[in-house]
């Protein structure tokens, strides 16, 4: 009972992290023994989100240096960490989907933001 509910455990997550993790993080997690892959897994994809969380906070302060209007991308960039550790809860598919398009729209919102900035230049 308990290794169904461990193989099911580690489809879901296996299934998560091919969207995120690169291949050759993937061929070494499956080469690990079963229960450790489990860890693995859940390790590298929180891992992810918080190297995001890190980029993305360095881009935002560049960018306010600069003195660009980031509140909104801040106000999102402010849910992230929560967002993280309530994934790290329960490792729920839901949850993950949430917080990757959390993500992907501040990645959006900044972009948006330094392609204002390089218009702005053009124009002065």
């Amino acid at each position: 009972m308990k290794d169904k509910i461990q193989k099911k455990e580690l489809r879901s997550l296996m299934k998560m992290a091919k969207k995120i993790i690169k291949k050759e993080t993937l061929k070494k997690i499956k080469s690990i023994p079963q229960e450790e892959q489990v860890h693995a897994l859940k390790f590298s994809l929180i891992s992810y989100f918080k190297n995001e969380f890190h980029d993305l906070n360095i881009k935002i302060k560049n960018l306010e240096n600069k003195k660009n209007d980031l509140f909104f991308i801040k106000n999102d960039l402010i849910l992230v960490p929560s967002k993280i550790k309530h994934f790290a809860v329960d490792y729920n598919s839901s949850d993950f989907y949430k917080l990757s398009i959390l993500i992907q729209n501040i990645k959006k919102e900044l972009e948006n933001v330094i392609r204002i900035n390089f218009i702005k230049l053009l124009n002065i």
